[in-house]
């Protein structure tokens, strides 16, 4: 009889053990994305950052490296502020920029100089630009972002050739694991 006891005992034992792990094989868990911590290296200062000034042509392209990422890692730029300055007030100018790698063009952006002269008054337009990349610009490990800088149009008197004109540029992101 003891015997009996103890092999229903045992099935029913097993049953339940069998059970729960079915039903945790089976049971919906919450989706992770790659990776389930965050990307940022380990080393000792992971935080990148940089700032520069580009002398943007009246015609033609203007182009300079933002950064280049190291051989052993990837960067994730995720801030960036542009901001125009020119010496002629009287002449409003377009720019098409672009953040650009080897693979392609991450990004576009189109500013203005900050000032326009019209009917004997400056206007001070303050197109300076500030971007906050949710996900960040990826630059793969070895590569290059550079900006590159056209001037689409200008408008106004005295834009000549002479000007001077200028891009700050300051951008900060983080090294990321390759």
């Amino acid at each position: 009889m003891s015997t009996d006891r103890h092999s229903l005992s045992s099935f029913i034992s097993l049953t339940v053990l069998m059970s729960t792990v079915f039903m945790l094989a089976i049971h919906p868990s919450t989706a992770m994305g790659y990776p389930p911590g965050g990307t940022v290296s380990t080393g000792s200062n992971p935080i990148e950052s940089g700032g520069l000034q580009l002398a943007v042509s009246y015609r033609g392209d203007s182009e300079i490296v933002l950064v280049t990422a190291p051989d052993e890692h990837d960067i994730v730029i995720t801030d960036l502020i542009m901001q125009t300055n020119t010496d002629r007030v009287t002449c409003l100018e377009q720019w098409d920029a672009k953040l650009v790698t080897d693979s392609g063009t991450k990004a576009r952006f189109f500013l203005f100089t900050p000032f326009f002269y019209s009917s004997s008054y400056v206007t001070n337009t303050h197109h300076d630009s500030q971007v906050q990349f949710s996900s960040g610009i990826r630059v793969a490990a070895g590569q290059s972002l550079k900006m590159v800088v056209t001037q689409t149009r200008s408008e106004g008197s005295y834009c000549y050739d002479t000007r001077n004109a200028n891009l700050n540029i300051t951008w900060s992101g983080y090294s990321a694991q390759s």
